[in-house]
């Protein structure tokens, strides 16, 4: 399920075609997700850049897996249309 909701939240990212595409670096201001057990969705108001979201998902996976199944990072802005293009780091816990 929880992947499912991850793949919906890419998808309303990807949501129009026409529209310019959101490129994804190393400096891309982002927002941590994470993915209860029960189904919740969480996101940080505290902006990061994407590699430092990343880090910080990284170090802190093993205190996530008590309570959720996937933890992930996206762009802090995505109000613009159009297809985020890059890598957005994503933790299943379930493995």
């Amino acid at each position: 399920m929880t992947i499912r909701i991850a793949l919906a939240l890419l998808g309303l990212s990807m949501a129009a075609a026409h529209a310019a595409d959101i490129q994804v670096t190393d400096d891309t201001p982002a927002r941590a997700v994470s993915i209860t057990k029960a189904g919740e969705v969480f996101i940080t108001s505290k902006v990061y850049t994407m590699v430092e979201c990343k880090q910080a998902l990284e170090e802190n996976a093993d205190d996530f897996k008590a309570r959720a199944n996937t933890i992930l990072c996206v762009p802090a802005d995505m109000s613009t249309d159009g297809v985020v293009v890059g890598e957005l780091p994503l933790i299943d816990l379930t493995k």
